[in-house]
C-alpha cells in the first residue's frame, strides 16, 4: 500500500532528521562545553596570576615594612646614644647614623652642632688657660659663634670684664692706700663682690 509506504518513508525521514538533528545537538553541545571549558581555564588562569602578584606584593610590603621598621628603630637608638653623649659632655663618642633616610639626613646637622660644642668647650679652656697664665683680659671671641652660642660667649666675656674691672679697682685703690691717700673709695657692690 502507497500510504504506508509513504508513512515508512515518512518515519524513516523523521528518524534520521531526528538523529542528524541529536548529532547536531551534541556536535554543538560538544563545541559549546568546549568553549566554556577555554574561558573557565582562562579566567581561571588569570585569577591565579592576579592571586600570584597579590601575594607577593603584600610579601614584598611586609618585607619593606620589616626593614623601614628596623632600620628606623636602629638610628632612632643611635640617636638616642648620641643625645645621652652629648648631654653628658661626650662630644668624640657620637656614631653617625646609618643609611640614606629622612633620619640619615640628621647626621649634617648633628654634626654642625658637635663642631660648634667644641669650638665653644675649647675657647673657653683656651681662654681659661690665658687667664691662669696670667692674660686675665683674655675672652672668647664671640664672633666665630653665632645664635645662642654667640650670646654664651658674650655674656661670659661681660662677666670676664666685670671681674677684671673689680680686680683693676681694687690695684688701684690699694696703691692710693700705699701711698696715703684715704680719700678715695670704691663704689659699693651687691652681693658677694662686696
Amino acid at each position: 500500500n502507497p500510504v504506508d509506504e509513504n508513512i515508512s518513508k515518512l518515519k524513516e525521514l523523521a528518524q534520521a532528521a531526528t538523529s542528524a538533528g541529536t548529532q547536531v545537538s551534541e556536535v554543538g553541545l560538544k563545541t559549546l562545553d568546549g568553549l566554556l571549558q577555554q574561558r573557565i581555564d582562562q579566567r581561571s588562569n588569570k585569577l591565579r596570576f592576579a592571586i600570584g602578584i597579590s601575594l607577593f606584593a603584600i610579601i614584598a610590603a611586609i618585607f619593606l615594612q620589616i626593614g623601614f621598621f628596623l632600620s628606623t628603630k636602629n638610628n632612632i637608638n643611635l640617636l638616642n646614644q648620641s643625645f645621652s653623649q652629648i648631654s653628658l659632655g661626650e662630644f668624640n663618642h657620637v656614631t653617625p647614623l646609618q643609611g640614606q633616610d629622612e633620619l640619615a639626613a640628621l647626621n649634617q646637622p648633628i654634626h654642625t652642632m658637635l663642631d660648634t660644642l667644641r669650638r665653644f668647650s675649647a675657647a673657653q679652656l683656651n681662654m681659661a688657660a690665658a687667664h691662669e697664665a696670667g692674660d686675665i683680659h683674655h675672652t672668647i671671641d664671640d664672633k666665630q659663634f653665632c645664635g645662642g652660642y654667640q650670646e654664651m660667649a658674650m655674656r661670659i666675656n661681660e662677666l670676664v670684664r666685670s671681674h677684671t674691672a673689680i680686680q683693676m679697682k681694687m690695684v688701684a685703690l690699694t696703691s692710693l692706700y700705699t701711698q696715703g691717700e684715704y680719700s678715695v673709695s670704691i663704689d659699693n657692690m651687691k652681693g658677694l663682690k662686696a
